[in-house]
């Protein structure tokens, strides 16, 4: 984000996220087909001779002690830091706007870069932190604006989401979702759910583990990018989804 950028009317599209970032969102929902279903088969077999009668088991015999219900699952929460610099030339940072906030995209040459060479694991800036706050500010827009004003030193508030993976057939079914991204974004916003494949595996899930509205896609088996991510959901019978809760 150096200010030599802020100077331009019309900004090359490498730093249109900083003028324009939030006039090109779009959403999609994608509810892909599902194969024919044929109808139930019923399968007929002769009848087994009867086998003979035996004296029957006393009744606590036959009772079985009943399993302990699982622990609740819950997701670990967020790490969440501070950061504090002296802004002395561009940040080197891109943002990506999501329902839930700022999230990193990508790291580069700047201050923030200068940052991680030095700071502990645990106070590095990464890909997909979410930004709380910068210098006091919270509201999109004015982090923003702070991101491209501000002069001296810079304090942002981080929260960094842990990820967790689910493994889903589609089962012949849509995946049942629809989803939110940028132009260049490097995840998906869940911003509905619907019959489907995710619905299906919320059923089954622990009520910890199950995948909510605004919950961000990081990646389709291997998968970054949300037009490949998307593409993968259409096409695959089964995959392994990495996602994050902001």
């Amino acid at each position: 984000f150096g200010s030599s950028h802020l100077a331009q009317a019309k900004p090359p599209l490498s730093t249109v996220f900083l003028c324009q970032f939030t006039s090109y969102f779009r959403s999609a929902m994608f509810c892909c087909g599902a194969d024919g279903q044929q109808g139930a088969e019923e399968v007929y077999a002769e009848q087994a001779p009867t086998a003979p009668e035996t004296e029957p088991k006393k009744e606590e015999e036959t009772k079985k002690a009943e399993p302990p219900l699982p622990a609740p699952v819950e997701l670990a929460g967020p790490h969440t830091f501070e950061i504090s610099l002296v802004k002395d030339g561009p940040l080197g940072i891109m943002l990506d706007t999501k329902s839930s906030g700022l999230s990193v995209m990508k790291i580069g040459r700047g201050c923030f870069e200068a940052h991680n060479a030095k700071a502990a694991p645990n106070n590095r800036l990464e890909k997909h932190d979410f930004i709380v706050s910068i210098n006091g500010k919270t509201s999109q827009d004015s982090m923003l604006a702070e991101v491209k004003e501000c002069k001296g030193t810079v304090t942002m508030k981080i929260s960094r989401p842990m990820p967790w993976v689910v493994k889903m057939p589609k089962s012949g079914k849509p995946f049942g979702a629809g989803f939110g991204f940028q132009k260049d974004s490097c995840s998906m916003d869940i911003k509905d759910i619907v019959d489907g494949a995710l619905k299906d595996h919320n059923a089954r899930a622990a009520p910890g583990l199950q995948v909510q509205v605004c919950d961000i896609i990081l990646k389709v088996n291997a998968l970054e990018t949300p037009q490949q991510m998307i593409e993968a959901l259409k096409t695959l019978t089964e995959f392994e989804l990495t996602f994050a809760r902001p």
